[in-house]
């Protein structure tokens, strides 16, 4: 069953209940960090007032340290960031220019089984 909700972290903008994105989303879909978000009262996202253009990953992990290791690094050095949730799940934020760079090495690591991943937006 898909997350309904989940606490996201914002920068304000000069517009009222305007926020910028400043984390990678782990659980729901649609939203990409740096995306610029409207909410209503209850700090509530109701939409999208602009995409960033970054692309979120879901990435389930079944892999030993050094594979992870290797995966967060070069994930970082497109980019790109990487927010561990748990021992085996992870956020991932691809920047637009590395997208389907970042995509590529999930992909190759899923081949191995050493992952499953999804794109989240």
């Amino acid at each position: 069953m898909p997350y309904l909700y989940e606490q996201l972290w914002g920068k304000k903008t000069d517009v009222p209940h305007v926020y910028e994105l400043c984390c990678v989303p782990l659980f729901l879909y649609g939203l990409a960090l740096g995306d610029i978000l409207s909410t209503d009262e209850t700090s509530t996202v109701i939409a999208i007032v602009k995409e960033s253009g970054h692309k979120t990953f879901r990435v389930a992990m079944d892999c030993d340290d050094e594979a992870l290791i290797g995966l967060f690094d070069a994930i970082v050095a497109t980019g790109g960031l990487v927010e561990q949730y748990s021992d085996t799940l992870c956020a991932v934020d691809a920047i637009p220019d590395a997208a389907q760079q970042v995509e590529h090495l999930l992909k190759e690591l899923e081949t191995r089984g050493q992952i499953q991943y999804e794109n989240g937006n």
